[in-house]
């Protein structure tokens, strides 16, 4: 259960990346050594770059709507890590290699970032207890959202009151904290996505393909153990991990119905071959030992057909592969 509870005003809050949250050591004043909330930031924050993928090995970053001196910034960034890269005008083009290069080197230059004020009224979320790799989903939840946030020596996330709602929402649409999830590695998670687009483009059709229902079986228990993925809102997330979910349930129902039947099929032969002249004996319908078929998942989605749930998760997905 998260509890929060009033933070005071101060200039003495410090602001710590969720990272670094259990490493960091108290100086002998007891505040954490840590970058301070800088109170005369900017109030405009540079927006993280929009990527689309050109092709199976290129990306382009659109960064539009950044100044030259921004754009120049970030170049002086990528030749530090020695990316190659191609600007068209306002839009970067690099390897599809090196998108987590170009996106370290955004995050050190503090794309994206907002500042939480300094003589903001803040609200303290209680998320020290949380696992590490929950807690940057949150904070890639928070930097996506563009609210300002700053962590304590606690691991602890402080907002300000006026974004309490808005954290609100975000903290409810985050996994069970007493779940144990796992950080994608490399391009895990476009690949589950795309294994995933593929199988329900051919369900959404045919909705008994063997091979494409084992692909959507294998994505969604993967992506069940997933935290939220860099670059995801939670929201987003979780309604993509709960619709694959959704077809995975029923498609494991179908399995277990299917076995039922043909158990119950093999126990009447048996029974018509011992005694088919014995009323007594002879099973009706409802009498074999197993009950009734499993029933598909209860939601929402699931009152729809399955090819039809297919075909949304499909529409959702188009965008992210």
């Amino acid at each position: 259960m998260l509890r929060r509870k009033n933070s005071p005003t101060s200039t003495d809050e410090p602001d710590v990346d969720p990272e670094e949250a259990d490493d960091v050591v108290d100086d002998e004043a007891g505040i954490v050594d840590a970058v301070m909330v800088d109170a005369d930031a900017p109030s405009g924050v540079l927006a993280r770059p929009q990527v689309q993928r050109l092709s199976d090995a290129r990306l382009l970053f659109d960064c539009g709507t950044w100044d030259r001196d921004s754009r120049a910034d970030l170049d002086a960034a990528l030749g530090e890590r020695s990316i190659d890269r191609v600007w068209q005008g306002p839009e970067l083009v690099v390897g599809l290699l090196d998108e987590h290069l170009v996106e370290e080197a955004l995050t050190d230059l503090g794309v994206g970032e907002a500042h939480l004020p300094a003589d903001a009224d803040q609200v303290v979320y209680e998320v020290g207890e949380w696992p590490r790799v929950l807690r940057d989903s949150l904070a890639e939840s928070l930097l996506v959202a563009g609210i300002a946030c700053g962590w304590d020596d606690l691991a602890d996330l402080h907002v300000a009151a006026a974004d309490e709602d808005a954290v609100d929402a975000i903290v409810a649409a985050m996994p069970d904290p007493d779940e144990v999830f796992e950080e994608a590695e490399g391009t895990e998670v476009q690949d589950l996505l795309t294994q995933l687009y593929a199988a329900v483009d051919r369900l959404k059709d045919s909705p008994k393909i063997p091979g494409a229902r084992l692909d959507v079986v294998e994505a969604a228990e993967r992506m069940d153990r997933l935290a939220v993925p860099f670059g995801f809102d939670a929201a987003q997330w979780r309604d993509l991990v709960e619709r694959a979910g959704d077809l995975r349930d029923e498609i494991d129902a179908d399995v277990v119905a299917s076995k039922q039947a043909d158990e119950a099929d093999e126990i009447d032969e048996a029974v018509g071959t011992a005694g088919s002249d014995e009323d007594e004996g002879t099973l009706g319908e409802g009498d074999v030992d197993g009950g009734s078929p499993a029933e598909p998942p209860d939601s929402v989605s699931a009152r729809l057909p399955f090819a039809e749930r297919a075909g949304q998760l499909r529409n959702r997905l188009v965008r992210l592969v």
